[in-house]
């Protein structure tokens, strides 16, 4: 099997922005071959001509050459093309095309928007797709769920509300997406965490209440040149606290938020008095975009090597970067998959600070495999709030990645394709944490 580790020029849009939810692909997989057919063909400009807008604005023709060759500098010559095997995740179709390489088979991973256009690009590990599977510390027996809308009128959401069967009151946790368009379990391939979460609290007391991201429902109705995240995460998540805590028997409610959710936590929890706390998972106080740069570093170095074209792109993001800092960038100019205007937004929050004039109890917990948010970002925190005893605990787990799933050795982007489920470790530090706060 070809161990491929250049997602580095490959950019997997929706990361920061939002699917446009128009009128679909009439066959995805058709669109997908024909764009294979472009990269086999060496005619990248028609390949690029594919791309949706963030795509276009993300990576280039030449971009597309140096990734194409890129694979076949490792994997050898291409052999034969396989059945596409279709999926659907969040507003996106994933269409996976198994391509023999001299050196082994690989499943070269096309993205389509709803309108039929390219969102993205990556080369997989070829398997069997697998569905998932209800965990072992799991039990259906000791938990109800209930749909929920909720969210203003124009932008109303679908939610699933997971609930104990015990008498009495109990605690609820509201979870919070990372980037990028997500459905309410958090889908990755056939991973998903928050609905992972969700059974695993449930079936210990906890109560749970995930939802649709707004980009997945009202993707096409958002400006992606001026929405925020106060748009695309923090009002929705605001909402869904106090919905849920309006429900016969709930006790408290915590913001449980992942990554980008993890982030915004701080802001969440202060923005609403029925927030009693938070719990960030694989959050940082850092802005986002430098962040990408590190992340595009580790990428391009999992093989030992950096060559000439992967140094071209980070010192390009490097400068990007830079710009943003001085906020030299128009507000419209596309970066990262975003326009300049949505990371200045994130550059004038400070999470630390929210979280410090909020005074609400947090939870901070960390994959040590993480290499998306890292263990750096983690110790940010620890700095900034471990003096203060009582209402902050800081926990680490040396095996997990940035999903809180288990692995071994350096982590990279194909591992979130293996089936998995969250560590029962972190299930029962949440649930212990949880209880500990009546």
């Amino acid at each position: 099997m070809v161990k491929f580790k250049r997602s580095l020029p490959i950019i997997m849009l929706g990361l920061f922005l939002f699917a446009q939810l128009a009128a679909g692909a009439s066959n995805p997989s058709e669109t997908a071959l024909r764009y294979l057919q472009n990269l086999i063909a060496g005619d990248f400009q028609a390949a690029q001509a594919m791309h949706n807008a963030q795509m276009q604005g993300a990576i280039d023709a030449n971009g597309l050459q140096v990734a194409w060759e890129g694979l076949l500098k490792q994997a050898g010559p291409l052999r034969d093309v396989g059945q596409p095997f279709v999926e659907s995740q969040n507003a996106y179709t994933l269409v996976y095309v198994p391509c023999t390489f001299d050196t082994g088979v690989l499943d070269v991973l096309v993205v389509i928007d709803a309108e039929g256009l390219i969102a993205g690009l990556n080369f997989v590990p070829h398997e069997l797709r697998a569905s998932w599977q209800v965990p072992d510390y799991a039990d259906p027996e000791l938990f109800n769920e209930a749909t929920i809308k909720f969210g203003l009128p124009e932008w109303e959401l679908n939610g699933t509300f997971t609930t104990p069967r015990t008498a009495g009151k109990y605690p609820v946790i509201v979870l919070v997406h990372g980037s990028g368009p997500q459905d309410q379990d958090a889908t990755v391939g056939a991973n998903k965490i928050f609905k992972d979460i969700a059974w695993g609290l449930a079936s210990r007391g906890v109560g749970v209440f995930r939802y649709d991201k707004r980009t997945v429902t009202h993707g096409a109705r958002m400006n992606a040149q001026t929405v925020t995240v106060e748009e695309e995460v923090i009002a929705d998540a605001v909402a869904a606290v106090e919905r849920v805590y309006g429900f016969p028997n709930v006790s408290s409610v915590f913001v449980l938020g992942h990554s980008l959710g993890g982030t915004l936590a701080p802001e969440i929890a202060a923005r609403t008095t029925y927030a009693n706390g938070m719990i960030i998972m694989a959050g940082t106080p850092r802005p986002l975009s430098e962040l990408i740069v590190e992340q595009v570093s580790y990428l391009s170095g999992l093989d030992g090597v950096v060559t000439p074209d992967e140094q071209a792109i980070i010192d390009g993001l490097t400068v990007q970067t830079a710009a943003l800092n001085k906020r030299t960038l128009p507000m419209n100019e596309t970066i990262m998959g975003a326009p300049a205007a949505y990371w200045y937004d994130l550059l004038d929050r400070n999470p630390i600070e929210a979280l410090q004039e909020s005074g609400k109890p947090a939870l901070f917990l960390q994959g040590e495999r993480d290499y998306q948010v890292t263990m750096t970002d983690w110790q940010l925190w620890r700095d900034a709030f471990e003096g203060d005893v009582g209402p902050y605990i800081f926990k680490s787990y040396p095996l997990l990645n940035h999903l809180f799933l288990a692995g071994s050795g350096p982590a990279n982007p194909q591992e979130y394709e293996i089936p998995g489920h969250v560590d029962v470790q972190l299930i029962d530090d949440i649930a212990q944490w949880i209880m500990s706060q009546r």
